[in-house]
C-alpha cells in the first residue's frame, strides 16, 4: 500500500463519522455536552488512524 493509498483510506474513513456527527450534533445539544461530543469525535478518528497505521506498516 503506498502513502497515498493510505491518505485516500483514512480520509475515505473519516467522511462518514463526520456526516454522523453533524447529523447528531443538532439533536445531541441538549444532552451532550460540546466537549464531550468533541472528544468522542476525536477518539473515532484517533482509533482509525491507529487502525489504518497498523495496516500499512503491520504488526512486527
Amino acid at each position: 500500500m503506498t502513502t497515498l493509498n493510505l491518505i485516500f483510506a483514512v480520509v475515505g474513513a473519516l467522511i462518514p463519522p463526520i456526516v454522523i456527527v453533524e447529523a447528531l450534533r443538532s439533536k445531541a445539544k441538549d444532552r451532550w455536552p460540546e466537549g464531550l461530543l468533541t472528544g468522542v469525535y476525536l477518539g473515532v478518528l484517533g482509533s482509525i488512524s491507529l487502525i489504518a497505521l497498523l495496516a500499512h506498516f503491520g504488526l512486527r
